[in-house]
């Protein structure tokens, strides 16, 4: 259900959700699922952009470009985007296989949630340690998330605390809230 799917979205968006925001400027700027709108996909890929994706950046300024061909990175996003989950994670594979480590983390999270390939928690853990040790930051956050909840890795605070730290360090806004929320002494 688009509708319902947008405004939850949208909800998140508004309440500074950066990946809500990215989200939501890729099906505006792809314009497959919802209405073409590059007002609403510059709307929301600057406010992603603002708080640090990189990703959001990116698919902003390739909004000036419209002649420009998609990267096969934006390819895959926006393949997900419309649920096409498997022609997405062959995508990402293929990115993440040639060292793309942002398409690794994409794939890890494909593999969590089983879009597109088969769930495999054990096979996202290793795919989010892998991009986590080359500094990814967002693998960093999911690899803290894991020690945090003992899911995909074995219950240890002090690993995950590390980790948070490391995400931090680099302004992840995720691992900052987390960090502000409990308190680094108390996470």
């Amino acid at each position: 259900d688009m509708k319902k799917a947008l405004a939850l979205y949208e909800a998140a968006a508004n309440a500074g959700g950066f990946k809500a925001q990215y989200r939501l400027g890729v099906l505006y700027s792809d314009g497959g699922a919802v209405t073409r709108d590059n007002a609403k996909a510059r709307h929301y890929l600057s406010l992603a952009a603002v708080n640090g994706d990189k990703e959001a950046a990116a698919r902003l300024a390739a909004l000036d470009q419209p002649d420009r061909a998609p990267s096969d990175f934006e390819q895959a996003e926006s393949l997900s985007s419309r649920g096409q989950h498997a022609k997405a994670a062959e995508i990402f594979k293929r990115l993440a296989d040639a060292g793309n480590v942002t398409a690794q983390t994409r794939l890890a999270w494909m593999y969590e949630a089983g879009r597109g390939v088969e769930r495999s928690l054990p096979e996202a853990a290793r795919l989010f340690m892998a991009s986590a040790v080359a500094g990814d930051a967002e693998a960093q956050y999911a690899v803290a998330v894991m020690y945090r909840t003992g899911k995909g890795q074995s219950l240890d605070r002090e690993q995950s605390l590390i980790w948070l730290k490391r995400a931090a360090g680099q302004n992840y806004p995720a691992a900052m809230a987390a960090m502000a929320a409990e308190g680094a002494s108390n996470y």
